[in-house]
């Protein structure tokens, strides 16, 4: 590739133009982001640039030449804005250089990955000896991975899952952090699947875990032997996978009307041209575009869609069922078991569910299980929300029928209209008597609703139930009279509407199963709650449905698959008398005997981490002044000495947030970030890593799955216990329903293992290798104190090398001051 044309090419553009005359080559390829838009190219052209500038350019030109020339028309119509100008040159430089002559229909999502159909096969494989080869000292992971050291923790987690599988029996088995657990169960799962011929599913809990076990382990286990031929797939929720439909009909209005992302969708449209799985998770786009462009059950025609081929949703099910090892995540594990246990069989395939039968289930971070189940079995109505929809959808109704007056009669339309602001109204109406019946409580308590209050509900729910499937019966005929106006003139403002249509008719429908989830469920079951939040400004309801016997729910979940395999760094809590798994059996359903397994760590907590509780604080009390000011002293002295890369960790957003104003005007010179009900874990964590004055405020969501190793966090801050409130609807169900005799019973089964797990996750945040040293604070010293039955279960159920010292919140502090001064920290 010729980069010396590049800055002759440039210098012709724009007026002025985008580059001196005098701008040699070298000088322009140092100072390429100054020209073009370099984090558009980063996220669309799917790559990873290396540093030296000219390879750089070079590895992004390769990639434009990939696409086909036909869509330079499109770049001029998408690229609108003048900044642009630089970014719409540097594509058109190198798309004049591709072989690409295909029309950019043809290209869309053209190079989707497709396992090939193959007949699945037996191979001698012997299990055992084959994990043992890869994972003692000396084998054969020292050869393949650069750096690698022998854990015995890592040798005994795969041989244990080696031989349950062999034995066809469950493991329930808990692996210490810096185990290396993800290839301790994925090599011995990866030769069951090749030495039978069966298929295996492989749960974690977040679509980025799943990302990190295709992108960086799979490929470690195919440079094994007798792994060559592994084929393993990545699956995730419907909805994040791109609909090609969608975004043609999207694209389409665009390139004629003004449009706020139309250099976004030019973006998509380069990456569905390049990408392999079509998964949105590869890019980073804005939420709504994302939730407009996604596949969704409702609006899906299957073989009737002229994109049916070549539909990353369904190329994703067919790679499913001719993979050995699927990778899928617990929220899709089981909204598909939801699927299937409505059908009646979870032995059979069902329409609308992605994973094939399997033979093999392996769990990672099991300990998360509870939490997956319930949020895919519960069901929430949002009046306040699901009213603005209903205005919404009113309006594009209106918008509608006034672009079909020229096709159908006056009188017709205007009955549709009548009937339509009728049934709104009613709806409306029905919003409004669900909130003046269940909007008394104070901000951020959950009230259960149960007796005459809960027949009110069902009532309530019932009209608006009616009254919403009549509205979605005359949205839906709307919608079906638009698209046909539309395929007579497609580049017509009804083609706008018919796409507006199709998204709200989602949410609709959205909202109507969320109705119906609540009416159709049996009452002794479930928890019914109200609970207002103070989000944006405003105070908002939530009416949530929730199962209580989650317990039995697992039970029932793919009750056929012979083995089943739960891992976690949190599995055990100590309880005199058992083996410690007995909490872990109950939230699963599984069986009082089923094998369990606790294996240490690798770590050597005493040398790599200082454990500080602080002995002169009040006891905790929600609002508790005394407390929250002394805390709020010694956070703001420990983070001014240690710095960036420190964590604090509450339970309550309205802790974090007096703590939060308490300190961010002394703090100026650290780079605070608060967590928002709404914001992304992900993208706080990664504006974390990038700098190195960063300190993280973080409730529940940052307590687990958070990995911060090194520099990245050397202390951690526990605000208090990470307890539940007892009376919470349904945790307080649920310590009824585990302690049926009585109320203390309950607490010893399920609140405090509960708390203790998750205590047990935010201490894990802190050491991630061998390496790392880092300081933790626990202010809440009903840790150490020993008349309390939890605090027992609590040290027990800590590694016996973590020593705990106890001192005064001011011994602490200059505890930490030395630490930091012989950069020990």
């Amino acid at each position: 590739m010729d980069l010396e044309a590049l800055p002759s090419f440039l210098k012709d553009i724009g007026d002025p133009p985008l580059i001196a005359a005098d701008t040699k080559s070298k000088d322009l390829l140092s100072n390429i982001n100054s020209l073009v838009d370099e984090m558009f190219l980063l996220n669309f052209l799917h790559t990873t640039p290396p540093d030296d500038p000219s390879e750089k350019i070079s590895t992004y030109g390769e990639r434009i030449k990939l696409l086909p020339k036909s869509i330079e028309s499109l770049i001029e119509l998408l690229l609108k804005d003048q900044h642009d100008s630089g970014l719409k040159a540097f594509l058109r430089f190198f798309l004049s250089m591709s072989n690409n002559q295909e029309a950019w229909e043809d290209s869309l999502v053209g190079k989707l990955k497709k396992v090939p159909d193959r007949k699945r096969e037996e191979s001698k494989i012997d299990l055992i000896k084959s994990v043992r080869l890869t994972f003692s000292e000396g084998g054969l992971l020292e050869d393949i991975l650069e750096g690698f050291e022998f854990r015995q923790e890592q040798l005994l987690t795969a041989m244990e899952v080696a031989e349950n599988i062999l034995e066809n029996q469950g493991l329930m088995i808990e692996a210490g952090t810096g185990t290396g657990k993800s290839l301790a169960y994925l090599v011995p799962t990866a030769y069951y699947c090749l030495s039978t011929g069966k298929r295996a599913v492989i749960s974690t809990k977040t679509r980025t875990l799943q990302d990190q076990l295709l992108r960086k382990d799979i490929p470690i286990l195919k440079e094994l032997p007798g792994l060559e031929t592994l084929v393993a797939t990545v699956l995730k929720g419907r909805e994040r996978y791109l609909c090609p439909k969608k975004f043609v009909e999207l694209l389409e209005v665009s390139t004629y009307t003004e449009n706020s992302v139309s250099k976004i969708l030019l973006g998509i449209l380069i990456w569905s041209m390049l990408t392999e799985s079509g998964d949105l998770d590869e890019i980073l786009l804005p939420t709504e575009l994302r939730k407009e462009l996604g596949a969704d059950r409702y609006s899906c025609t299957t073989q009737l869609c002229p994109f049916f081929e070549r539909c990353p949703y369904f190329n994703a099910r067919e790679n499913a069922i001719r993979a050995d090892l699927i990778i899928t995540n617990h929220a899709l594990l089981f909204s598909e078991a939801v699927i299937r246990l409505k059908d009646g069989d979870m032995d059979k395939e069902v329409k609308g569910t992605l994973l094939p039968n399997f033979d093999l289930l392996i769990v990672d971070e099991a300990h998360e299980l509870e939490n997956s189940i319930t949020e895919a079995m519960s069901y929430r109505i949002e009046p306040y929300e699901n009213a603005q929809l209903l205005r919404t959808s009113l309006q594009l109704l209106r918008s509608s029928l006034r672009s079909l007056k020229d096709r159908y009669e006056k009188e017709f339309l205007e009955k549709i209209w009548k009937r339509s602001k009728e049934l709104s109204g009613s709806v409306e109406e029905n919003l409004k008597q669900l909130v003046l019946a269940f909007g008394g409580g104070t901000v951020g308590e959950s009230i259960r609703i149960q007796g005459d209050a809960l027949k009110n509900l069902n009532d309530l729910l019932s009209e608006l139930n009616a009254r919403i499937k009549s509205f979605r019966s005359l949205f839906t005929q709307v919608s079906k009279m638009v698209e046909e106006a539309f395929e007579e003139e497609p580049l017509s403002r009804v083609r706008v509407v018919g796409t507006e249509l199709k998204a709200t008719l989602t949410s609709i429908d959205d909202f109507h199963q969320n109705i119906e989830g609540f009416l159709e469920e049996r009452e002794e079951k479930r928890v019914v709650y109200a609970r207002k939040e103070s989000r944006n400004g405003g105070i908002y309801l939530t009416i949530s449905s929730a199962p209580i016997e989650s317990d039995k729910l697992m039970g029932k979940t793919y009750p056929n698959v012979p083995v089943k395999i739960f891992i976690s760094a949190t599995l055990w809590v100590h309880s005199k008398g058992s083996d410690g798994f007995n909490y872990a059996r109950r939230v699963l359903g599984l069986p009082e005997d089923f094998h369990s397994v606790r294996l240490g760590t690798s770590f050597d907590y005493s040398q790599q981490l200082r454990f500080f509780v602080v002995e002169d604080m009040e006891e905790y009390a929600p609002g508790n002044q005394v407390y929250l000011d002394k805390a709020s002293d010694l956070i703001r002295t420990a983070l001014s000495i240690v710095k960036g890369g420190s964590m604090v960790l509450f339970t309550s957003y309205s802790d974090m947030r007096y703590v939060h104003s308490k300190l961010a005007e002394d703090l100026k010179d650290l780079d605070l970030k608060i967590q928002k009900p709404s914001d992304s874990p992900t993208a706080i964590i990664e504006e974390h890593l990038g700098s190195k004055n960063s300190v993280i405020f973080g409730v529940r969501t940052f307590w687990e799955g958070i990995d911060l190793p090194g520099e990245h966090l050397k202390l951690l801050i526990l605000f208090k216990l990470p307890f539940d409130r007892p009376d919470d609807p349904l945790i307080n169900a649920r310590i009824k329903y585990f302690g049926p005799r009585n109320f203390m019973e309950g607490l010893n089964k399920y609140y405090y293992p509960k708390m203790i797990t998750a205590f047990r996750q935010g201490l894990g945040r802190l050491i991630r290798t061998k390496e790392d040293k880092g300081v933790v604070i626990v202010f809440d010293r009903r840790l150490i104190d020993s008349k309390r039955i939890y605090s027992r279960k609590l040290l027990g159920s800590l590694p016996p090398e973590m020593k705990i010292e106890v001192a005064t919140g001011r011994k602490i502090i200059a505890a930490l001051r030395r630490l930091k001064r012989e950069k020990w920290l």
